[in-house]
């Protein structure tokens, strides 16, 4: 080999041996592409492109335990917003997210925990199994809410609604065979006392076409009758009007204001 060969010859024997060992010696592989069928690595981490010492993306494994001790390794996923925060983790078969938007959620179990205590869990949506007499089952959703100390305040299941307290402004019970015909209410109305004053509201609860203002026992004589329906034939009465036009022996005793000498003004039927 003559001079001019061996300094073309070398150069390139030189420059060849350093390329394939630059990573060895820092330990850091920069190129634009890489295609690979298989990547092998403890930790994967996504940097941003305008900023590449932050992270956006990170897939590893959970940390090994401080002590040496052997416990259950599993894989971590994490992203991260551009200020650094955490939006989303998949961790031990745990998924963490703040928002999720989507259009059909499948899935056995859901649970809401508290942000404070993560191990205590405010929802649970779940599924249960109904035994009928005839021993035949089947399965129902069912939703419970609960507080912070681990006490039901809530149930539904079985198309039964189980709950300490109802706040609302009127409660209707209607015919199963007719959803549009009330056969119970209880709400309230509006009485004005004076022109011109604020009206009052008063508790009324309405059975079988008949308004009950007050209840002692018995249904006093004085209640408000509805009007008959507009569909009714002339001249004939419907059975509320019927029932006051005959008062029972239970209704001729006499209430506890009349034995005080009172007795219901019309003020007071209507406010009832």
């Amino acid at each position: 080999m003559s001079e001019r060969e061996r300094w073309i010859v070398y150069p390139l024997l030189f420059f060849a041996l350093g390329a394939a060992l630059r990573d060895k010696f820092t330990q850091q592989v920069r190129t634009d592409a890489l295609h690979a069928g298989q990547i092998t690595c403890e930790k994967l981490v996504v940097l941003d492109s305008e900023k590449p010492d932050r992270p956006v993306a990170i897939l590893t494994s959970n940390q090994p335990h401080p002590g040496g001790a052997v416990q259950n390794r599993f894989g971590v996923l994490v992203l991260f917003d551009s200020e650094g925060k955490e939006l989303f983790g998949v961790a031990n078969n745990i998924l963490q997210v703040k928002d999720i938007a989507c259009q059909t959620v499948q899935s056995q179990q859901v649970k809401v925990v508290d942000p404070l205590n993560p191990r205590q869990v405010l929802a649970l949506m779940t599924s249960a199994t109904l035994t009928a007499p005839d021993q035949s089952t089947r399965r129902l959703g069912s939703l419970l809410l609960a507080d912070s100390e681990g006490q039901q305040n809530f149930g539904l299941v079985n198309d039964q609604l189980k709950m300490r307290q109802i706040v609302c402004e009127g409660v209707a019970v209607v015919d199963p065979d007719n959803p549009s015909r009330i056969l119970a209410g209880l709400g309230s109305i509006a009485h004005e006392t004076k022109p011109g004053e604020k009206s009052q509201r008063f508790g009324v609860l309405a059975l079988n076409n008949q308004e009950f203002g007050t209840l002692t026992g018995n249904p006093p004589p004085a209640v408000r009758q509805r009007k008959p329906p507009a569909n009714a034939a002339p001249g004939q009465e419907s059975p509320a009007e019927g029932a006051a036009d005959e008062p029972s022996s239970e209704d001729s005793s006499p209430t506890p204001a009349a034995e005080e000498g009172e007795q219901p003004s019309d003020a007071d039927a209507e406010a009832a």
